[in-house]
């Protein structure tokens, strides 16, 4: 008997695996996606706060400008919140895209509270020339149940933010919060 082909068996084997190899192939795809646009939305809210930082160095420099009569540098401890859309408006940034939806833009609304670091945490002075400063940024992208939004709730709980701020930025409920891993 002549065998110059593949049997059934063979061909089925094959699609089997191939079929298999397609699973693994996508599944890994979709979970390369998620991550790069979880990436997208950590380095958007990095662009803020040096954004933030950018403007303050700014104000040291030139207080008298209509941003820096509005957000003057903090004192040491106390706390400012920057609206995005003005670090947009004063051309400290860009308005980012939706990472999870590129047709939408993240909310103008969102914002970025500066807190100035004491410097010496005996006296609790603060070094006039010293502008170290911690940041608790809320980008709010997409609707309210978006992934986007379960993604800063996310980022915020890793960072320690209470519940109620939490819920303030993304307008998720208590359970959901809670619910976030």
């Amino acid at each position: 008997m002549n065998k110059k082909g593949f049997t059934l068996i063979e061909l089925l084997s094959v699609i089997v695996l191939l079929a298999i190899i397609l699973v693994f192939a996508v599944f890994s795809y979709t979970r390369y996606l998620k991550l790069s646009k979880d990436k997208i939305l950590k380095v958007d809210i990095n662009t803020i706060e040096d954004a933030a930082l950018t403007a303050l160095t700014d104000c040291e420099k030139n207080p008298t400008g209509e941003f820096c009569t509005k957000y003057p540098i903090p004192d040491g401890g106390s706390s400012i919140t920057i609206l995005y859309s003005d670090l947009i408006n004063n051309d400290y940034v860009e308005n980012f895209k939706n990472p999870y939806n590129k047709d939408e833009y993240c909310d103008a609304n969102s914002y970025v509270v500066v807190t100035r670091k004491v410097t010496n945490t005996l006296t609790g002075s603060v070094d006039d020339s010293d502008l170290s400063f911690t940041y608790n940024t809320c980008l709010r992208c997409g609707g309210v149940n978006s992934q986007a939004r379960f993604k800063m709730g996310k980022i915020m709980k890793d960072n320690g933010l209470d519940t109620t701020e939490i819920s303030s930025c993304t307008q998720l409920t208590t359970s959901q919060i809670d619910s976030i891993k």
